[in-house]
């Protein structure tokens, strides 16, 4: 068992340190966590270094973290080739005065350059 369910990553200047660095956003289901982990490229070695030794919690009480893929008529797709935008939905969960609430955020990422 891995506690790392998904992983997303891209490379970017993520501090404006003027280096390629690459953000790493990991759901941790175990512990219903989003965690950050910063990466910075070693042109030396032509590798990727970790620069956080702990990763960043970003964010806690996240019951699930859901993908789903579309192509340009909006449909649900498998095919990589044919996606065109990602719906992106978190269930989180946490206090409100004295009960727990239940909360969906749900986000579209549309792929950029793409006909």
């Amino acid at each position: 068992f891995s506690p790392i369910d998904l992983v997303f990553m891209w490379g970017e200047d993520v501090n404006g340190s003027d280096l390629t660095e690459k953000a790493q956003y990991t759901f941790n289901s175990g512990p219903q966590t989003i965690t950050r982990s910063l990466w910075r490229w070693n042109s030396a070695t032509s590798n990727w270094d970790l620069q956080t030794a702990t990763p960043e919690i970003v964010a806690d009480g996240v019951l699930s973290l859901a993908l789903t893929y579309k192509d340009g008529a909006d449909a649900v797709t498998t095919t990589p080739g044919n996606v065109r935008k990602i719906t992106i939905a978190i269930t989180t969960s946490g206090k409100a005065g004295r009960k727990t609430e239940t909360f969906t955020f749900a986000s579209d990422a549309r792929l950029r350059n793409l006909p």
